[in-house]
């Protein structure tokens, strides 16, 4: 946690550093424009800018999906509840909630890899199912497990579309009557206290900011957790070493 903290922390100073190439040097105006006087300065920023281009849909053409219906799989009867209470909550124009579907056991979104939480293979330790997302009714992120991920059709321009859905456990939150969480006092840092206790299961698609999340045992029944992003990580690290 502390370490993708400092990596972030160091883009700043390296457009200020004399070292800095010139490439970089010439973005500086940028990143006065995404953080102007915001101080707080590094993960809650790049979540909030650098994350948004990542977590933008796609403004290009609708395009055909070609699916085999012979390839779906009936939806646990608690995933198929959450659909349909999310499609009571959202425009119904041109999809149904289904009791079959696509899965996924992984996917690919602008970048990031997810997984569902029994993908196996390389989700050890659930490193690509644990996630923080942001509610539509909030701007807040918040930690959730990714229970499934799939698709159904979806009808759009007189084209069949592929709409993606995540299933996913939100983290409940923690009272502060039943543990102190020190990490309020330093909001820059990023990270908070959650409980290991998961919410019941809700619906959450793409077009929602999503980015993967670290996450520590603080006490029994008690998990610190703080989102990061890999893609930007990575960018970060390759602007801090050059020479």
């Amino acid at each position: 946690m502390l370490k993708s903290f400092c990596a972030a922390a160091n883009l700043r100073a390296l457009v200020q550093n004399d070292r800095c190439p010139n490439i970089i040097r010439s973005c500086a105006h940028l990143l006065d424009e995404c953080y102007g006087e915001d101080q707080r300065g590094t993960l809650m920023n790049d979540l909030r800018t650098l994350g948004d281009s990542l977590n933008k849909g796609d403004s290009g053409p609708e395009e055909a999906w070609d699916y085999d219906r012979q390839k779906f799989n009936c939806l646990e009867a608690v995933v198929h509840d959450a659909l349909v209470t999310y499609s009571h909550s959202h425009n119904m124009d041109g999809w149904t909630a289904d009791t079959h579907a696509l899965f996924h056991r992984e996917h690919k979104i602008r970048g990031l890899q997810f997984a569902e939480v029994k993908a196996g293979g390389k989700n050890t330790r659930g490193r690509h199912s644990t996630i923080f997302f942001q509610p539509e009714d909030n701007n807040y992120l918040v930690p959730g497990v990714i229970r499934k991920i799939f698709s159904i059709p979806q009808s759009r321009h007189g084209i069949e579309t592929q709409a993606l859905f995540l299933a996913v456990h939100r983290h409940q939150s923690v009272a502060q009557s039943d543990v102190y969480d020190p990490f309020k006092e330093y909001e820059e840092f990023g990270a908070s206290l959650w409980s290991e206790q998961l919410g019941p299961l809700e619906i959450i698609t793409p077009s929602q900011k999503m980015c993967h999340a670290t996450s520590r045992r603080w006490q029994d029944g008690v998990l610190i957790m703080r989102p990061i992003d890999r893609v930007i990580n990575q960018l970060i690290h390759s602007l801090t070493t050059m020479d």
